[in-house]
């Protein structure tokens, strides 16, 4: 569980404008963002064809030679 330290920032009428974190606060919060990201893709391109590396490879550098 992450567990953060939040201080808020306020306008003159006491109401909540911004947050301020600490650094590394900030960077595992998006360390885990990014992680959820990449899992939603994952899922999202999960019926897609794959292809072998050394194929692509040779596929691009066919490409780059024309």
């Amino acid at each position: 569980m992450l567990t953060i330290h939040p201080q808020y920032m306020v306008d003159g009428k006491g109401k909540r404008r911004s947050v301020v974190l600490r650094m590394k606060e900030f960077e595992e919060m998006l360390r885990r963002l990014e992680d959820v990201y990449d899992v939603a893709e994952i899922e999202r391109l999960r019926d897609e064809p794959c292809y072998p590396w050394e194929q692509v490879k040779a596929e691009l550098k066919a490409k780059r030679r024309k």
